[in-house]
Order: C-alpha cells, then sequence, then structure tokens
C-alpha cells in the first residue's frame, strides 16, 4: 500500500511548533516591551525569504535573554532560527546549528533543555526521510524531557505516528493513541483536537474507513464543544478521509487538488486507489514521483552547497592558520632573540647594581661598625656611669650606718642631724635614680594621660617651688608669666610638672650662679614654657645628642643622663613639642610648646 511521506504535514507541525515557542515566551514577557518588540519581529519575519531579519531578530532576542538571565528564552530565540532554516530546507545548517544547541546545553548543564535540541534533530531527520534516526531522536528526547510537560509528550508521540506511518501505520495508531490520551488526561481540549485530527488521517492511510469516521466525528465534536479551542491545522486532510470513507471520490479528489504542495499528489494518489481508479492514480503517482525528486534535489543541491561553503570557509581557515602559525614562529623567533638580548642587557645592568649595592653596604657596614663601636663605648660609660652614682651615695649610707652601729663612737646632736641629711640626700639620690629609669621603661604609664583644665601661672609657680628647693645658694629661680592671670592650658598636670622638673633638674646641674627662668607666653594657639639659665650652655657638637638615653654632657655631675629624653617623651605625649634653642648665648635654654585647649 502507497502512504504519505508527509512533507507538508511535518512542515505545518513546524509552524504549530513556532506559534508555540513565541505564545510561550510572550506569556513570560508581557510585561518586556523589548522582548515583547523583538517576537513580534521575528513572527513578521518567520515565514519571508528575508533570513538576514530573522537571523538578527533571532540573535538580538537571545542577547536580549541572555541580559535578562532568561536561559529559557535563550534557547527558544535558538530554536526559532532552526526551524526557519528547515522551513526554506537549510537541513544542513539547520544541522549544524542544532548540534551547537545541544552542545551549548550540555556544557550549561542545563537538563532540563535538554530535549529541545534532541526534539529539534528528530524532526529534521523526518524531513529529510531518515525515519529510523528520527524515531531514535523522538524517543531519546521522551526520556529526556520533564515527566509533566503534557504538551511536549503530545508533540512527540504526533512526531512519532508520523515517522511510522509510511512502514508501520499500527505502531504510527499506536503512537496517536497516546498523544490523545495524554490530551484527554491533562484536558488540553487543542492538542486533543490536532491529534484527533491526525489520527483520522493514519486510519485513512491504513483504509480503516470505520475509524475514519469515528475519528472525524471527535475531531469536528471539538467545535461544537469550545469553538476557540478548535484546530484547523489538519481540517483539510481530515476532510479528504472523511469524504474517501463516505465514497465521495471525487469530491475528495477536488479538496485534494486544492492543497498547495507536494501532498496534492499524494493524497490524490491516496484518493484514487482507493476509488480503483488506476488511471488518474497512475497519474498522480508519477506527478508525485516528479514533486518529490524535485525538492529532494532542490535539498541536496542546497545542502551540497552549503558543505562546499563551509570547505571553502575551512580552506581559508586552515591558510589563514598556516600564514599565522608562521607568523607565530618568526615572532618567537624575532621575540626569543629580543629576550635574550634583554636578558643580557638586564644581567649587565643587574651586575653593575650589584656592585654599587656591595660598594653602598660596604660604607653602610663600615658606619654599623663605627656606630657598635661607639653604642659599645656608651655602654661601659653608662655602666660606669650607673655604678659610680649608685655606689657614691650607698657607701655613705653604708659608712654611717657603721659609724651609727658603733656603740663607742658618741655624736652631737649636731653632729646626728648632719649624718641624718647626708643619709637621706644619698638614699633621695638613689631613689631618684632608680625612679628614672622606671620612668624610662614604663611605656605603659605614658598611655595613660590624666587631661583637666590648669591655670598656666600656678603650673609654673609649682615648678619653680620645686626647683628653688634643690638650687645652691646664689642661684636665683625666676618666674616670668606674659599670659593673662586666668589663662588655662588642658593637659596632665602631673606629667607636664615632671617634664618640666627634669629641665630644671638640667638646669640646677650645670648653673653655678646666676639665675634659672621659668618663662611662660601665647604664640599662636600655643603655649610656650621657657627655661633658660645662666650656667655653661650646650656645646654645639652636643646638641644632636642631648636628648639620647644615658648621655652625659658631662660625666662628673651626678645623674645617669636621663632628665632630658624623659621630658620630651612626657612633652611628646601631651601632643607637645620640645627643642633646644640654638640662639640663646648666656647658657641653655629649652622652649617647650603645647597647643591651648580645654578639656
Amino acid at each position: 500500500m502507497k502512504i504519505i511521506k508527509r512533507v507538508t504535514l511535518t512542515f505545518i507541525l513546524l509552524l504549530l511548533c513556532t506559534a508555540n515557542i513565541t505564545a510561550s515566551a510572550q506569556n513570560e514577557t508581557d510585561a518586556d516591551t523589548t522582548t515583547a518588540r523583538i517576537l513580534a519581529d521575528m513572527r513578521k519575519y518567520f515565514n519571508t525569504p528575508d533570513r538576514d531579519a530573522l537571523y538578527r531578530s533571532a540573535g538580538e532576542y537571545r542577547t536580549h535573554a541572555l541580559k535578562t538571565d532568561n536561559i529559557y528564552n535563550y534557547y527558544k530565540g535558538w530554536e526559532t532560527e532552526i526551524l526557519y532554516d528547515v522551513n526554506f530546507n537549510r537541513f544542513y545548517q539547520a544541522m549544524k546549528k542544532t548540534m551547537r544547541l545541544s552542545e551549548e546545553m550540555h556544557e550549561r548543564g542545563d537538563r532540563e533543555y535538554y530535549y529541545n535540541a534532541t526534539h529539534l534533530i528528530g524532526i529534521i531527520h523526518s524531513i529529510q526521510g531518515n525515519n529510523k534516526l528520527a524515531e531514535e531522536s523522538f524517543l531519546k528526547a521522551l526520556n529526556e524531557m520533564p515527566e509533566n510537560d503534557m504538551p511536549q509528550h503530545v508533540s512527540i508521540y504526533m512526531d512519532l505516528a508520523n515517522v511510522k506511518m509510511e512502514h508501520h501505520p499500527e505502531e504510527a495508531m499506536i503512537f496517536i493513541n497516546k498523544a490523545v490520551s495524554l490530551a484527554e488526561q491533562a484536558e488540553m481540549l487543542y492538542q486533543y483536537c490536532d491529534a484527533m485530527a491526525f489520527k483520522t488521517i493514519i486510519a485513512f492511510v491504513m483504509h480503516d474507513w470505520k475509524s475514519v469516521k469515528q475519528c472525524y466525528k471527535l475531531y469536528t465534536g471539538v467545535k461544537e464543544k469550545d469553538s476557540t479551542q478548535f484546530s484547523n491545522t489538519y481540517l483539510r486532510y481530515a476532510n479528504i478521509a472523511r469524504l474517501t470513507a463516505e465514497g465521495n471520490y471525487k469530491e475528495a479528489a477536488k479538496v485534494a487538488d486544492e492543497l498547495t504542495n507536494i501532498d496534492k499528489y499524494k493524497f490524490k494518489l491516496l484518493v484514487y486507489e482507493a476509488a480503483k481508479d488506476t488511471t488518474n492514480a497512475f497519474k498522480a503517482q508519477k506527478e508525485y514521483i516528479t514533486a518529490k525528486d524535485s525538492i529532494t534535489q532542490y535539498i541536496q543541491s542546497t545542502e551540497l552547497q552549503s558543505a562546499a561553503h563551509d570547505l571553502a570557509v575551512a580552506d581559508a581557515v586552515s591558510d589563514a592558520r598556516k600564514n599565522k602559525a608562521i607568523n607565530i614562529i618568526l615572532g618567537i623567533i624575532i621575540a626569543g632573540s629580543l629576550c635574550i638580548i634583554g636578558i643580557l642587557l638586564y644581567t649587565s645592568r643587574k651586575r653593575k647594581q650589584y656592585t654599587n649595592d656591595l660598594k653602598k653596604k660596604n660604607k653602610e657596614l663600615i658606619i654599623a661598625q663605627g656606630k657598635a663601636e661607639e653604642a659599645e663605648k656608651m655602654k661601659l660609660s653608662i655602666m660606669k656611669n650607673m655604678s659610680h652614682e649608685i655606689r657614691s651615695p650607698l657607701n655613705v649610707i653604708s659608712g654611717f650606718a657603721q659609724v651609727i652601729g658603733n656603740p663607742e663612737f658618741q655624736m652631737s646632736d649636731t653632729v646626728r642631724a648632719d649624718v641624718a641629711g647626708m643619709v637621706k640626700k644619698s638614699t633621695e639620690s638613689i631613689v631618684k635614680i632608680l625612679n628614672e629609669l622606671l620612668d624610662i621603661s614604663d611605656s605603659d604609664a605614658y598611655g595613660n594621660i590624666q587631661i583637666g583644665n590648669w591655670t598656666v601661672s600656678d603650673l609654673c609657680e609649682t615648678a619653680a617651688d620645686n626647683c628653688r628647693k634643690a638650687v645652691e645658694n646664689g642661684v636665683e629661680v625666676v618666674t616670668e608669666n606674659h599670659t593673662d592671670e586666668d589663662t588655662t592650658i588642658a593637659t596632665d598636670k602631673q606629667k607636664l610638672l615632671k617634664a618640666l622638673d627634669c629641665l630644671l633638674e638640667n638646669a640646677r646641674k650645670f648653673t653655678d650662679k646666676g639665675s634659672i627662668t621659668i618663662c611662660c607666653q601665647k604664640s599662636g594657639n600655643n603655649l610656650e614654657i621657657s627655661i633658660s639659665d645662666t650656667g655653661c650652655g650646650v656645646a654645639a657638637h652636643e646638641r644632636d645628642k642631648i636628648f639620647e638615653h644615658f648621655y652625659k654632657g658631662d660625666k662628673y655631675l651626678d645623674g645617669i643622663g636621663l632628665g632630658l629624653p624623659l621630658a620630651k617623651r612626657i612633652i611628646t605625649q601631651l601632643n607637645g613639642e620640645i627643642w633646644l634653642d640654638v640662639n640663646y648665648k648666656e647658657g641653655a635654654r629649652f622652649i617647650v610648646s603645647l597647643p591651648i585647649k580645654k578639656a
């Protein structure tokens, strides 16, 4: 029995698939005017030969889908372009794009979309007449798709019925019955209508006239239930089947003759065969074979041209790659030569730099060695000084302790008072040395600052009174306050007085006669307190060392060289500055500058 190949019917299915694609995308993007605009362009160009316009619209649709993170629409953009190629018999290009689409889906891991590409591959094989590969692809798509996607299940079962209809119409009937059953279960009236119309055609091919009449009645019954769900896709074909089943062969052939594609000849052939009109059947068979061969030749010619174009492109790419490879090799050789030259120049420069660095380091080592030797000398000097400063008062205390402890030694009240005073002075000297060491080494003490508002005049007078108790006769301690009597400063009183005591103690040591002056005055937003004396002053070569720990200008004077470093450390903690006034010539003058602010 001659049965239909259904090139055109499959083409109609493709148009239906495209309609479903665009309708589905439209439902998702009603609020997206850009998507709606591009979608309208794709619909407009889908049935026109303007390939560039369709490709441009599909590409824009894919790009916009990626921007909006809609991978579903991205793949639908590809499917629309592929179906367009199939629509115009460009199967070679359609298959290339479909294979690329499948690879991309697998690379992305989008398992829920695998079946779309597999389904497209089956459709292309089906239209080309390769029913075996088409069936394999459709069955694979069924396994890949989600179980709840009923419309796609119905569509693929109809495609399986199509590829089986020519050689195994009984199996085709099994597949179409599955499609009908699924559509009924899911209450998809439109899909049920299409499936029942297609079942009518399969019964027509099998010459099962009773089934044709029953299926046609169920098919057209959908229109009576809900005309909006009635599908006209297969209406003409179903009418041909119904008229033939009723024996109205003349009218059936007339309706078949109104078809505008290859199905015109195939359906006329089937009608004439049913009517046992051998003459017209032979004529229709001849016209069918001629039309089919023409389409086949066109498809083969198009695919050969596409393949030849790809080969030409591949050859051009191969030549370009060869030339590129040659250029790359030459570039590598030149670059290698330049690298070698550069390495030699770099090595020479580094060697020169290394030599210069060695010379510089040698100089630094010589300087460091000198500093180390000087530090070692200072260390020995400090140890000697510390030993002397502590041993002297200890000897005094020890000597007088022996005297006092001797019961045979009798002393007057005056002598006893002198001894007690000297012991006390020696004890205070040792305590002072230890306190300076503790103060200079206790870093935590300087983080604990107690800020309060203090009158400048009171601070200066308190520091002066402390100094007056220690100076020798003949040295006067003077205060000069050039600020207002009520001028205050926000600072830590105890720490500031400690710093001033250190400066005044330094002045006392080097002043045998004359005066020590404490002067307070404003300088902008700062308060300047200067400590001036009429002593020996500071030699020029000592100015950079006086704030160093344990440095003593006169090693014979008492003290261990921590007064000035301690004063500088405290003033720095109080956000102030301290320096030696090198322009003062009558002795030594240290100036303390502190910001004036209120707590």
